[in-house]
């Protein structure tokens, strides 16, 4: 009795403010979020999630409780267990749902949206967009899936992320790898590009001005694989395949990636669970939900050409090309060298026969 008690304190708790989430508080949201079954429980606590707690911090700040409808923890996981439990349902349907289990959360059709986008945003770790603006960027897309009235979340997920491309639209050859110079240390020195990191999976592998995106959340990610209730949303064949291109891009094997690996979570809080991934696997093949990206990736990444000194000695991914430009920089060297040396000589010469003279 007391502890049902204390659950329903909890869950009526203001869901924006600044006050940290309980312990206890988080539990339950893992249960509810990410439910799992049997052995698959053991030793998944709230500990192994502070970056996902951080990230859901952020999204409950006070400054953004005007612009929505739910206003406790209850009624963000009424509002998580109507769209989890009606994968099928288009978004009318979402918001009758909503309407006939709590009436007050669809007095304001704009802040329910804002709501239905918030829970989906925590929940599977994906933007979506009820309202698009009216002119649609090319990028707000790509990271920020629209959802129509008519379609259900499942349709959504699978139409702009989930759903791997016709086997005709593919032109990889199965003998095709990815270089082993394709990884994050490797992209910067050579070329220059930033790693940020990104909560938001339909920004995962998106280049943008010189910037790489990244998905850090993998302990949320792998418990959304292992929880049956997300399955019809993400496949787990989906989120096996988002976690072979982080270890494709930071593999565990190059020491390198590790050290900075190890620096970008120490410097930006991220999950430190990324520190335990696999083997690379570098067949383009392997990837079927990510391979256009990654081949756009890779394609970029090719054609990029190092702009300084210190980027072309770190671009070893042509050899040839290597000697050769390094030579003609030691000829010039040697050149300018032996011009200086001439030259001083001549002027000492110089200086010596006019001291003769005197």
């Amino acid at each position: 009795m007391a502890s049902a008690v204390r659950t329903t304190v909890l869950l009526h708790a203001p869901m924006f403010s600044n006050t940290p989430i309980p312990r206890a508080l988080r539990a339950l949201l893992l249960d509810r979020l990410w439910p799992l079954s049997g052995q698959q429980a053991t030793g998944q606590d709230a500990d192994h999630f502070e970056a996902y707690f951080a990230h859901f911090e952020q999204e409950r700040s006070p400054a953004v409780l005007n612009h929505h409808a739910i206003q406790t923890f209850a009624d963000f996981l009424t509002m998580l267990e109507i769209i989890c439990g009606n994968p099928t349902a288009s978004l009318t349907a979402i918001r009758s749902l909503v309407a006939a289990v709590n009436p007050g959360l669809c007095s304001d059709q704009p802040k329910l949206s804002a709501s239905i986008e918030l829970v989906v945003r925590l929940w599977l770790l994906v933007s979506v967009r009820i309202t698009m603006p009216a002119r649609q960027h090319t990028y707000l897309l790509e990271v920020s899936l629209p959802w129509p009235d008519n379609l259900s979340l499942a349709d959504v997920l699978q139409r702009h992320l989930s759903q791997p491309p016709p086997p005709a639209a593919s032109q990889v050859s199965t003998a095709e790898r990815f270089s082993d110079h394709l990884n994050v240390v490797d992209m910067r020195k050579i070329t220059g590009v930033r790693v940020l990191w990104t909560a938001n999976l339909g920004e995962h592998l998106v280049s943008q001005d010189s910037c790489a995106y990244l998905f850090h959340h993998v302990a949320a990610l792998k418990r959304i694989r292992d929880s049956v209730s997300c399955n019809a949303f993400l496949p787990p064949a989906f989120v096996d395949e988002t976690l072979a291109t982080i270890n494709l891009l930071v593999p565990l094997e190059d020491g390198r990636c590790n050290a900075w690996l190890g620096g970008e979570i120490a410097r930006l809080s991220l999950d430190d669970q990324l520190v335990y991934r696999k083997a690379a696997n570098r067949s383009k093949r392997g990837f079927v939900f990510w391979q256009d990206r990654l081949l756009a990736f890779s394609d970029a990444f090719d054609r990029a050409r190092p702009s300084g000194l210190a980027q072309w000695w770190h671009d070893r991914r042509d050899m040839g090309r290597w000697w050769n430009y390094w030579l003609v920089v030691a000829g010039l060297g040697l050149t300018v060298l032996f011009g200086l040396v001439q030259s001083v000589t001549g002027i000492l010469q110089v200086i010596g026969v006019g001291g003769g003279g005197s």
